[in-house]
């Protein structure tokens, strides 16, 4: 009987903590894309994205040529991390750009070399760019945008300071308003996430009590 209720206990925690990775009821993923553009070229610097879900990849930028880092609506949020596995520092669903000083990219004899170098953050000069570019927003099923699109504009690189970065933005008010209400109208993924952590918590509790009210009363009988 023991037995059995610990299984069921496994299966119901093993559902909960899968749900938390599924879409909150009602709502959808709408792909992000964004859009890096600069007024002037930067002939001295070299600019990387680096994926969460692996990978890095070198981009073009200069003033005819914006840096473009596509979205997804895709579902779910990666494999879950591996006792022993490298620590991920970017967001599975995300991108991040960097700006590496050229010289300081051709000390590396293999690509293989640097694109390790950058995931590691040991290349000497690399600079971080806005932060993490997530690939997607969560909305409600009813919102009627099918992608976003966000634009930047990199104004200054300077070796100490890094790289300086402005939003753009975009001509028309009023879809941008619609843009912010949808934003604020959407579930944020993380209550749901965080339901589906304490629902987890509670059938765990529920099974260990279970668990030893029946051996006390096993005991009991003996």
């Amino acid at each position: 009987m023991t037995r059995l209720l610990l299984a069921a206990v496994v299966c119901l925690v093993a559902a909960t903590a899968g749900r938390a990775d599924l879409l909150p009821p009602g709502t959808k993923n709408i792909p992000i894309e964004y859009k890096i553009e600069t007024d002037k070229d930067y002939p001295d610097w070299v600019f990387f994205v680096v994926r969460g879900s692996g990978g890095v990849q070198k981009v073009m930028l200069d003033a005819k040529t914006p840096i473009v880092i596509p979205g997804s609506s895709a579902v779910g949020n990666g494999p879950v991390p591996q006792p022993g596995e490298k620590r991920r520092t970017i967001p599975y669903r995300a991108s991040a750009l960097f700006a590496a000083p050229k010289d300081a990219v051709k000390e590396f004899k293999t690509e293989k070399e640097l694109h390790a170098a950058i995931e590691d953050g040991k290349v000497a000069g690399m600079h971080p760019v806005n932060g993490h570019f997530f690939d997607h927003e969560n909305a409600k099923a009813t919102d009627p945008r099918k992608s976003i699109t966000r634009r930047y504009r990199i104004t200054k690189i300077d070796a100490k300071d890094g790289v300086t970065v402005e939003p753009i933005k975009e001509e028309g008010g009023a879809g941008k308003k619609e843009e912010e209400q949808a934003m604020a109208d959407s579930p944020p993924v993380f209550r749901w996430v965080a339901i589906g952590l304490v629902a987890t918590a509670a059938v765990g509790f529920a099974g260990l009590w279970l668990v030893g009210r029946s051996r006390r009363g096993r005991e009991m009988g003996t």
